[in-house]
């Protein structure tokens, strides 16, 4: 019998965690030293979900003999090293040495695969600990000047041993300056002629809150005000549906028929997408994650559809009911705006996977307003809703 399929772990994957700093000093002694050489770094485990990250961080050079095939330091020089941290660290020296279990070293410009005597002496370095009932994983990373690295991880806790991890750099934390700005940075008032064949009669819009004021795309003139709850017979706001139902094409008679239709689309979507935001939900800092799903949608949609996406999850009822009527206009420096916003929801790691899927769907049908009529679009922005507010009373729902 064979297996459909190659292994996957489908909980508990590990990632090797290392800043950004220590990195480029690893990339600076590799390219320095003349042949092979060793350092250390400590190593900190940490459990978010289903992944397992092993952190390396800081960074301890020995003295060592360096040749083209190996590196070696003798026991002498170990000595000289532990008196040399010691000096430096006083009294921290012994809990530095109780975690600094991630043996580094390069192999100049050849492969990166260990050779016998690698192997040999990371099999002695986890028996040492094991002897020593240490719970600290033991790590072997191999470097070379191609930017290639292999690695090892013992992790003692769970008796297992991973082979080449993903490595991912740690993002700095700016969520003070997130705080900041959101109280902070105010928004310029930019005043625009209302569009031409629309209520306003050229009257001056307020379009600074993002796209626009969008009282035009209600169909309310001046001295009339929406009604509480939308009241979707206002006589104005019929002239508008009237008027752009000429236009459309009435492809969903129901909320069903659209649901449908989004769902075709959401289901469709790359796993990338899946797997982008099960890593933003179960991770603390998710900032490299929420680029990356950023970057995705801002090549595959329009300006228009970026901005529809950002006001269907900022779940503003009276505003994405405007989208009922009209669609926004096809604007980068709006849809700049709509990216920064979207940072914000995504980087809150609240907005599940099923959810991210159907909005990218909902703005995708709702953004083509040359092709789908008020009606259509009313039934889409219904079954939106729906599924939406579902998903956040689940968030909400105590555990």
């Amino acid at each position: 019998m064979k297996p459909a399929g190659t292994l996957k772990i489908l909980n508990k994957n590990p990632i090797l965690l290392i800043s950004h700093e220590d990195l480029c000093r690893i990339k600076h002694i590799v390219s320095l030293a003349p042949q092979e050489a060793q350092w250390f770094h400590r190593v900190e485990r940490t459990v978010e979900g289903n992944y397992i990250y092993y952190t390396i961080y800081e960074m301890y050079i020995p003295e060592q003999t360096c040749s083209a095939a190996e590196v070696d330091t003798s026991p002498e020089m170990m000595v000289n090293f532990y008196k040399s941290l010691k000096k430096e660290h006083g009294q921290e020296t012994n809990d530095i040495m109780s975690n600094m279990t991630c043996w580094c070293h390069s192999h100049h410009s050849m492969g990166v695969n260990p050779s016998g005597q690698d192997n040999k002496q990371f099999r002695e370095q986890i028996k040492l600990a094991t002897q020593r009932e240490l719970s600290t994983p033991q790590i072997m990373i191999i470097f070379n000047k191609k930017n290639q690295y292999f690695c090892r991880i013992w992790d003692p806790e769970m008796e297992l041993m991973f082979q080449n991890p993903e490595m991912e750099t740690m993002s700095y934390d700016f969520d003070y300056l997130v705080k900041e700005t959101k109280e902070k940075f105010k928004k310029k008032q930019i005043f625009r002629p209302a569009p031409k064949g629309l209520p306003g009669n050229g009257k001056m819009i307020d379009w600074g809150s993002g796209w626009p004021d969008r009282q035009w795309a209600l169909g309310f003139h001046e001295g009339t005000t929406p009604s509480s709850d939308g009241d979707k017979k206002n006589s104005q706001r019929s002239k508008v549906l009237e008027e752009r139902t000429l236009q459309g094409v009435s492809s969903f008679c129901s909320a069903q028929e659209a649901a449908v239709k989004i769902t075709e689309l959401a289901v469709n979507l790359p796993e990338e997408i899946e797997e982008l935001v099960s890593r933003i939900n179960s991770k603390h800092n998710p900032h490299d994650e929420v680029t990356k799903l950023l970057e995705y949608i801002e090549t595959r949609l329009t300006s228009s559809q970026i901005i529809v996406l950002e006001m269907l999850l900022d779940d503003n009822e009276d505003e994405i009911r405007t989208l009922e009527t009209c669609t926004p206009p096809d604007d980068y420096n709006e849809a700049e705006d709509a990216k920064v916003q979207l940072y914000m929801y995504f980087l809150e790691g609240v907005i599940g996977i099923h959810s991210i899927q159907n909005a990218l769907a909902t703005a995708t049908l709702l953004s083509d307003g040359s092709d789908i009529s008020p009606e259509s679009a009313e039934h889409i922005i219904d079954y939106w809703l729906e599924i939406y507010d579902s998903s956040l009373e689940i968030s909400r729902s105590p555990t």
